[in-house]
């Protein structure tokens, strides 16, 4: 069982939207799941693990106690909603500063952030993000040129557990050490998976395309009348 990058992300924009999300929220979400799944970081498994906090509960509003703010408390809310906005804010906010030093804490799901970050490498001169994993490790990413690089480091300044610190940088980088490097991703990795398709799990497949499904238009004599949901053609 294999698709196309377009069929995971077209299949997650629709279970999105049959979860409430709206125009736009549901295309950032999608783009990160697929392109987690995209680069073998399992981005369907984690979005089944994570139905039950997200199905009609999105939110996406970002609380800041001061316009300066660059330490969030995420309450545990998924960055599949708050993330894409929290990103076009600080990356906004570089154009009065020569960088950033954000501070997530409470933070569910840290990696949501490496196709953010990775998207962000476009505009932004170098980023790069660390949290601790369920081993108490270091996990760390840089991107830079549009490659980012992702392992363990462990010459860092205590964090605390779901705590992500996050530095973005439109001047110079901000060099940290590499323990290990477990994945570097760069255009050819990306051109690479693509040419060979995604082959998800088939449960989760299944599990997501059923969530796809509710967004479909019953067919009906009256639907088919009006052009929807007359054949399998007209939800492709």
């Amino acid at each position: 069982m294999s698709f196309s990058y377009y069929e995971v992300y077209t299949t997650s924009l629709r279970a999105f939207s049959s979860m409430g999300y709206p125009y736009g929220a549901d295309e950032d979400a999608a783009y990160i799941i697929a392109w987690l799944e995209l680069n073998k970081f399992n981005g369907l498994n984690s979005l089944v693990d994570s139905i039950g906090v997200l199905d009609n509960k999105y939110d996406g509003k970002i609380k800041l106690n001061s316009h300066n703010d660059t330490s969030i408390d995420l309450n545990y809310t998924s960055l599949l909603m708050k993330g894409p906005g929290l990103i076009d804010f600080y990356q906004s906010e570089l154009d009065d500063k020569k960088d950033l030093h954000i501070t997530l804490n409470n933070c569910a799901d840290p990696e949501y952030l490496l196709p953010l970050l990775f998207r962000s490498s476009k505009k932004i001169f170098y980023c790069n993000a660390l949290w601790l994993d369920t081993n108490s490790l270091i996990q760390f990413c840089e991107v830079k040129n549009n490659i980012m690089k992702i392992g363990i480091t462990s010459n860092q300044e205590p964090i605390n557990k779901k705590q992500v610190r996050i530095y973005i940088s439109n001047e110079h980088k901000f060099q940290k050490k590499f323990e290990s490097i477990t994945c570097t991703i760069t255009p050819k990795t990306i051109q690479d998976n693509l040419a060979n398709g995604i082959s998800p799990d088939e449960n989760n497949w299944k599990i997501i395309s059923k969530l796809a499904a509710r967004t479909f238009v019953p067919g009906s004599e009256e639907s088919r009348i009006k052009g929807a949901g007359g054949s399998d053609d007209a939800n492709d």
